[in-house]
């Protein structure tokens, strides 16, 4: 209908059930941060492109991101593109997911989804650079994971980097950046994010 998705509690709670006070600031609040708009695409050039891992289809969806947008002329990707996720242990209803059975069927740990994501790219793009990269801490966030890309890449001094989330967490992610910007000493970069989909992960 065009309102954008709709956001839902981090508790799976769905939006309905909630008090309609409580609905309303949230969705106000949403749309003041752009949360539930259609999407900031990645686009331009960089020399990285990373795709953070996430719960469910995250690590797939932020990679397919990046690969439609390469494939589409939007973006260059000069070194290559990045899956990089934390040992943060799955739940049952992750390790059931299609591309996850097919791709990692042993999966219990984020870093596992982000395997099966470039598994599943690569089975259709066989050519694509793809690093995949372990954060091993289990309650990492954007900045530990980004830093760990870092390191596994021999550092970002002057580079262009590019990450994507989901769109709920553009604004999120785009601080995050900002603060790695200063502390790898990025010549640029650019934080996106890509169409959500009607659940909060």
């Amino acid at each position: 209908n065009g309102a954008g998705p709709d956001v839902r509690y981090l508790y799976g709670r769905k939006r309905s059930e909630w008090a309609q006070p409580i609905s309303d600031a949230t969705m106000a609040m949403a749309a003041s941060l752009h949360m539930i708009c259609g999407e900031n695409p990645l686009t331009g050039r960089v020399d990285y492109a990373i795709a953070p891992g996430g719960a469910r289809m995250s690590p797939l969806d932020r990679a397919g991101h990046i690969v439609n947008q390469m494939l589409n002329n939007k973006l260059l990707v000069d070194k290559s593109i990045v899956i990089a996720g934390s040992s943060r242990p799955l739940k049952p209803e992750e390790k059931e997911l299609d591309y996850v059975k097919k791709h990692q069927p042993d999966a219990e740990i984020e870093f596992h989804l982000v395997v099966a994501a470039e598994r599943y790219i690569h089975e259709i793009y066989p050519d694509l650079p793809i690093l995949t990269i372990h954060k091993d801490d289990a309650r990492s966030g954007n900045d530990g994971v980004i830093d760990r890309v870092m390191e596994e890449i021999g550092g970002g001094e002057g580079l262009r980097i590019g990450a994507v989330t989901t769109q709920i967490y553009h604004v999120g992610l785009s601080l995050d950046m900002a603060r790695a910007q200063k502390r790898h000493g990025w010549l640029d970069y650019k934080a996106a994010g890509h169409c959500s989909t009607p659940w909060m992960v």
